[in-house]
């Protein structure tokens, strides 16, 4: 848009005819018939300009007369320099805009969206007046240059048209969406699928089960895997290894004491981590069971070891 310029013309009418001037030789648009008249110099009123111009066009001095414009032109005079005070960044123009056309884009956008109050929010409305503004500032106000008063659209016209298209083109993006639930529903959605932290969780206590069954004999490991791992009743697992009930707990006693050995004898320390923060420097003593569930990571610092009471467990992970 190009800076405002302002002007004046001289209509004088006597009996129906109208003085006019030719505009001179090699001036722009020579030779063409006009209202004597002329710009407007900084800070001058649109009377003295009048003077001023009908004596330096035409040797005439005169007495302005009554102001011809009719009130629409005051207001496309104000709504240029308004829009060039926008495209100037004067943050009171912005502020003076915002004042000026708030409730009509309200108005306007309202006017679109009341037919779908199924879908639109309040928040949706708020959501729509922002991206006209910001609308109006992006591609360096390309829009807001846009604004041609030439074609005989009053700015607020122009302004509210723009607020309608802008409720339109956020709906079209509203329909294209995936139907979406309530937030409050996402609290009450279930997965099937295993926890992360549990499913890490017995991956490493299978590997520290296998780890310590690595030197154990064939026939220790598939004893451990039916007492531990499937939690058959001894009787069964009597039958299925074709040996005595009371070797089965004999059993169970030997390879549970062997481990502990093992633990000892490796001193694998084991770090905890708990879903509550726990203090690193806890002392476990040989008394109490440490739950190889909270058992995260085995580290090559530390001071835990592991009970005797916590192997079911490593067992049934690694089965």
């Amino acid at each position: 848009m190009a800076p405002t310029v302002v002007v004046t013309a001289a209509v004088v009418e006597r009996d129906g005819w109208f003085l006019i001037a030719r505009r001179q030789q090699g001036v722009h648009l020579e030779g063409y018939w006009e209202f004597p008249g002329g710009k407007c110099a900084p800070g001058e009123s649109l009377a003295a300009c009048l003077v001023r111009e009908l004596r330096e066009e035409l040797d005439v001095d005169a007495d302005a007369g009554e102001d011809a414009l009719t009130e629409r032109d005051r207001q496309l005079v104000a709504d240029m320099e308004l829009v060039a005070a926008m495209l100037a960044n004067k943050p009171a123009a912005w502020r003076e805009f915002q004042t000026k056309y708030e409730r009509l884009i309200q108005r306007c956008i309202l006017k679109v969206t009341r037919r779908f109050s199924s879908l639109v929010s309040p928040e949706d409305v708020r959501e729509i007046h922002a991206q006209l503004l910001v609308s109006l500032l992006a591609n360096e106000k390309h829009k807001l240059r846009s604004f041609d008063p030439g074609r005989g659209n009053k700015f607020s016209s122009w302004v509210g048209l723009l607020a309608i298209n802008c409720a339109y083109d956020y709906l079209r993006a509203l329909k294209r969406e995936p139907n979406k639930a309530c937030l409050s529903e996402a609290a009450e959605l279930q997965c099937d699928l295993p926890d992360p932290f549990d499913h890490a969780s017995e991956r490493q206590r299978a590997e520290i089960a296998q780890r310590l069954l690595s030197e154990f004999s064939e026939k220790d490991r598939v004893f451990a895997a039916l007492y531990f791992g499937e939690g058959l009743e001894p009787t069964a697992i009597a039958e299925v290894m074709n040996i005595s009930v009371k070797t089965v707990y004999s059993k169970k006693h030997k390879i549970q004491s062997r481990l502990e050995a093992v633990l000892a004898s490796t001193g694998s320390p084991v770090r905890l981590r708990r879903e509550a923060p726990v203090e690193s420097s806890v002392d476990l003593g040989d008394d109490e069971a440490v739950s190889l569930r909270d058992i995260t990571a085995i580290e090559e610092s530390g001071a835990y070891s592991i009970n005797a009471g916590d192997l079911d467990e490593a067992m049934s992970a690694c089965a």
